[in-house]
This record gives C-alpha cells, structure tokens and sequence, in this order.
C-alpha cells in the first residue's frame, strides 16, 4: 500500500540529513498546491523568497507562471502538486545557490515517493537540473524545451524553460502563449499532442502592449509604428528590485529592447518638464540598464511595487512617470 502525501511531507519536515544546509527552511504541507493531484511542477530547489513566505512559485519567475492562467478562476495551487527535488532552501551567506549533488542525491528519495504515491499524468520539469535528474539523462534545455519523455508506464514528463531568466532564452510572449495555452489544455484534461504547444513557427512575436498619443488622446494600435510610442516598466512577471534602487536603475528586458539603442549611449529623459541625462548600457540578450541618477530615481520616488510608463518621442528622447 503506498503512502500519502502528507506522511511524506511530515519526514521531509523533519530531515536534516545535509550538513551543508543552513536553517532547514522548508515549505509548509499546505504550500504545496493540490495534494492529490494528477499534474505535477518540479524545479530544483525553493528560493528564499518563496521559502520565507511559504509559498511557492511567487517570486519573479512565479509572477510570470501566475500570470498564465487567462479566462479561468484556477490558479497554480488549485491545478497542480507543487515539489522540489531538495526540499530545504540551499543557501550561501544568506544567498540563493545551485544545490549541490549531495543534497540532491540525500533529498531526491522523497521526490521519487510523491511520484509513487501521486502516479501524476504530467510532470511539468522547470530548468535543467530537475529535467536531468528526472530523465536521468543529460540534456540541453534548447532542444529539450516542449519535448515530452517518459518517466515511466504512467507518468510523463515535460521539459521546459525555468521561468526565472526566460528572457535569456526565448521571447517572453512566446514562452507565456504557450504556457496559457498548456495551463488551459491540462485544466481541460486534453493531453494530446502537447509538443505542438511548442512548435514556436506557431507564434508571431509581437512588442508588448504600447500606446500613442493623438490629439484626442484615442489609443491606437502602433505595434508597427515608427514614432512616439509608451509601454510601462517593468513588464508582466519583472518587478523593480531593491538593488535596482539602490543602483538608480531600471533594467529592460526582451519585451522593450526594440524601442532602445543597439549600443551603449546617452539618451534624454523627460520628467515634468525637465530633461535628464541618463546612461543606456547595452547588455545583449541580457536585460539593458538605464542609469536614472539619484535626482531622478528621487524625484519617481520607485520602490519594488512601482511602475512607470516610458513614453519613446525620437531615437534619443524618451519621457518618463510614474504610474504606482
């Protein structure tokens, strides 16, 4: 007879096998979603935000995942069991890191039993290590990303793209439209031919939602427009973080990069009036940063809850708000 989950949960609870852990911080039984359910989500380990909130996936790439569930009263919890393949949060100095091969192999067991216990249909797999650890094979996410395997004559597993980064990797439209469309098929229980989902010939990349002024202030679609055009930072899923702050910065990922310069410059931004000098690093597939200055950071007055609409007037002007 198999076990349950929650006397699973309760020796994951206690363990302390890894004298390299620090703290032990785990999640609580009541983080991990729908206990009896037959969709599974594995990554490698919990995060320090999450961990300390005890809740999964509410981080930055957890905003991108919960952003996914369009039309639908669902969310993660109410579809799927949420796991990890170390339980505790493994940290450095009080950092996020990258568990090491011994915590994987002591904590990996109690992985195994959820699978056994939970005999899932679908186990979506975020990043490499898990994908690996679950395939038992090595991989590359590039070509692995949409594939299904076997993980045995009941459960299959799904590789994807860790959601944290994406923009590293592929398109975040791309990546989000297939993810609505995944969550919206398994709410649904048709299961068939998933991989299609991430055939990305499918999809057409499009800028993310932007506005230009008319004189009757009508919005108009300008995805295709040269002109002055406005889109708000930072995107669906991205926050402000506190060491932007504390930098002056934003920082502009994949969604906007072609509303900005193909290398390092100073552009002109405008604040009630008032034009700023401010520096634009180009950073290639990685996020770009724009230097706002303390004048300016203080006068938006940011924090990590904030957004503000950029509005693009020429190649080197731009004007900036605050919008919360």
């Amino acid at each position: 007879m198999s076990e349950n989950i929650e006397h699973i949960l309760s020796k994951v609870k206690g363990c302390q096998k890894c004298e390299t852990i620090i703290g032990y911080k785990k999640f609580p039984l009541i983080a991990h979603g729908k206990i009896d359910s037959e969709f599974m989500l594995v990554s490698e380990a919990p995060g320090e935000y999450s961990v300390t909130k005890g809740k999964y996936w509410i981080g930055a790439g957890g905003k991108i995942l919960r952003s996914c569930f369009v039309n639908t009263d669902k969310n993660l919890e109410d579809i799927f069991y949420l796991t990890d393949i170390v339980k505790c949060w493994p940290n450095e100095n009080n950092k996020n890191r990258t568990p090491y091969e011994s915590e994987i192999i002591n904590c990996s067991s109690f992985l195994k039993r959820e699978i056994e216990t939970l005999k899932p249909k679908l186990i979506i797999s975020f990043g490499k290590k898990s994908s690996e650890y679950l395939l038992n094979q090595k991989i590359t996410l590039k070509s692995s990303h949409g594939k299904i395997y076997k993980y045995n004559n009941f459960t299959k597993v799904l590789v994807m793209y860790h959601p944290s980064g994406i923009d590293r990797f592929m398109k975040r439209d791309i990546y989000t439209t297939q993810l609505k469309v995944l969550f919206k098929r398994i709410i649904e229980k048709k299961l068939d031919n998933i991989e299609k989902i991430f055939d990305e010939s499918k999809y057409k990349y499009s800028p993310a939602p932007i506005t230009i002024k008319s004189k009757n202030d009508n919005k108009k679609d300008v995805s295709k427009y040269s002109g002055e055009v406005s889109f708000v930072l930072p995107a669906l899923g991205n926050e402000i973080t506190q060491n932007d702050i504390s930098k002056n910065q934003l920082r502009v990922t994949a969604d906007f990069k072609n509303y900005f310069p193909n290398n390092n410059t100073i552009l002109i931004f405008i604040h009630n009036g008032i034009e700023y000098n401010v520096k634009f690093t180009h950073k290639g597939r990685r996020s770009h940063i724009l230097k706002l200055g303390s004048t300016l950071m203080k006068l938006l007055n940011l924090n990590t809850n904030s957004s503000v609409r950029i509005t693009k007037i020429n190649s080197t002007k731009y004007k900036i708000d605050k919008l919360k």
